[in-house]
């Protein structure tokens, strides 16, 4: 398979609404994705035929869609889960970032004891917008002392911005599908 064959076949389980939440965004919803064992199989093989031979240490997942995705994929690659949470969610003095979204700013959070200096670290989250999540994530990663080695999404909007965002951290972002046009 190619990652054209990739993004063709994903691209059918990924629902459009325009103008939803907002007037002139359209809303990409990949439930239906989740719900298709095929679809989500092809997603977590591709990702760990990308990352078999990485020398990574461990994957982060954003909250709450990168969760599932992310953590079927360390599971795969035998890889601890570094959970990036939303809001005031994580007990104790956990690291906090603040990040501007598409839809406005939210607190990012880590336990500090999630990685460690040296760590390579992947982030992953469902969807790539803004990329705002992302830098949250990866401020909140290197505060630790862990190395970025690549952002991985399901699905990218790249006139949203985010690959000038994520570049401009130095971060490589890889996708399986994107989607043009808001």
């Amino acid at each position: 398979m190619t990652m054209r064959d990739d993004a063709i076949f994903l691209h059918q389980f990924i629902d459009s609404y325009p103008d939803w939440p907002v007037k002139g965004t359209t809303f990409r919803d990949l439930t239906r994705l989740y719900q298709s064992a095929s679809a989500l199989h092809r997603v977590v093989s591709t990702l760990k035929g990308r990352y078999i031979d990485a020398d990574l240490s461990h994957i982060a997942a954003i909250e709450a869609r990168g969760f599932i995705v992310g953590g079927m994929l360390a599971a795969s690659l035998n890889l601890p889960l570094v959970l990036i949470r939303k809001g005031d969610k994580l007990a104790g003095k956990p690291l906090q970032q603040q990040v501007e979204m598409a839809y406005g700013t939210r607190q990012m959070q880590l336990r500090r004891d999630a990685c460690q200096p040296g760590d390579r670290v992947v982030i992953f989250d469902d969807l790539v917008a803004t990329g705002g999540s992302i830098i949250g994530a990866s401020t909140l990663l290197k505060e630790l002392g862990a190395e970025i080695h690549e952002v991985a999404t399901v699905a990218e909007i790249p006139d949203e911005g985010c690959r000038d965002m994520i570049g401009s951290a130095d971060i490589s972002l890889f996708s399986l599908v994107a989607f043009e046009n808001r």
